[in-house]
C-alpha cells in the first residue's frame, strides 16, 4: 500500500515512484553538467551515473530489507517492490560506490575526479528522494510532541496513521540540501581530486548519525551503550572520510 498522487483513468501515478524518477533524472542532469565543466566526456559520465543511481536505489532498499527481515516473511515479493518505500542511505552508498569503482576501472577513468563529478548529482537525488519518502510515509519518525510534528492520514501511507511523528524524511532532506549547498559552493575551489566526494561522505555520515535516532521505521539495539548499528556505520563513514581527506591532502605536500 502506498499513496497515489493522481489517476489517469485506471492508471495510478504513485507519489514515491514519481519522485524517485525525478531524483534519478535530476541527479544525472547535474552529473552531466559537472562532467562538461570538468572536461570529461559527459556521455560517459551519464552512462555511469545512470548505473550508479540505480545501484544506489537498489542498495538502499537491500540494506533496509536486511535490517527488517521479519517484515517480508509473509510476502517476499515485497522485497523487490522498492517503489513502496523503505530505504537505508548507507546501503545506497556501498552498492553505488562499488559500481563506480568497477566502471571507472573498466573505462580507464580517473577515480577521484569522477567521484567528485557525480557527488553533487547524488546529493540532488538524495534531497528529492527523501521528499518522496515524506509523501509516501517511508523512513518515518518516532512519536513526538514537537510543534512541527506531522500526522499522516492517508490510508495508503507507510507511516503510522493518526499520531504525531518526527518528520525525519524532511530532516534528512534539509541536511542533504545543506550538504548539496556546501558541495556546490566548494566544487570550484577544491585543492585535490576526491575532496568533494569525501567531504560529501563525511557530512552525510555526520548529519545522518544525528538524525537516525529519531527514526521510527527501524528498531535497532544500542551497541556498546553508545550508538545503534546504523549510527556506528554512519560514524564509520565519517571517520573513513576524514582519514581519506587527510591522506589525499598530504599527497599535495
Amino acid at each position: 500500500m502506498y499513496p497515489v498522487l493522481y489517476r489517469f483513468g485506471h492508471f495510478p501515478v504513485y507519489t514515491y515512484s514519481l519522485m524517485l524518477t525525478v531524483a534519478i533524472v535530476s541527479g544525472i542532469t547535474v552529473a552531466r553538467k559537472e562532467a562538461i565543466r570538468a572536461g570529461q566526456n559527459p556521455e560517459t559520465i551519464v552512462d555511469m551515473a545512470f548505473y550508479v543511481l540505480i545501484a544506489a536505489v537498489m542498495g538502499s532498499r537491500l540494506f533496509y530489507v536486511l535490517g527488517n527481515p521479519t517484515a517480508y516473511l509473509k510476502d517476499p515479493l515485497e522485497i523487490v517492490r522498492f517503489w513502496h518505500g523503505g530505504t537505508v542511505g548507507y546501503g545506497g552508498f556501498v552498492v553505488g560506490a562499488a559500481v563506480v569503482v568497477a566502471y571507472v576501472k573498466i573505462a580507464g577513468m580517473p577515480l577521484w575526479q569522477t567521484a567528485d563529478i557525480i557527488s553533487p548529482g547524488l546529493a540532488v537525488g538524495q534531497v528529492i528522494g527523501k521528499v518522496g519518502c515524506f509523501f509516501a510515509g517511508c523512513s518515518y519518525g518516532r512519536v513526538c510532541d514537537m510543534p512541527w510534528a506531522v500526522i499522516f492520514t492517508d490510508p495508503d501511507s507507510l507511516a503510522p496513521k493518526g499520531m504525531p511523528l518526527h518528520p525525519t524524511q524532511l530532516y534528512f532532506a534539509f541536511t542533504d540540501g545543506v550538504i548539496l549547498g556546501i558541495l556546490w559552493y566548494s566544487r570550484k575551489q577544491k585543492r585535490f581530486d576526491g575532496q568533494i566526494f569525501w567531504r560529501y561522505i563525511f557530512l552525510y555520515g555526520l548529519f545522518h548519525m544525528v538524525i537516525t535516532p529519531y527514526r521510527g521505521d527501524i528498531q535497532e539495539r544500542i551497541l556498546f551503550d553508545v550508538f545503534s548499528t546504523t549510527q556506528w556505520v554512519e560514524f564509520g563513514f565519517a571517520t573513513i572520510a576524514l582519514l581519506m581527506l587527510a591522506k589525499l591532502g598530504r599527497a599535495l605536500k
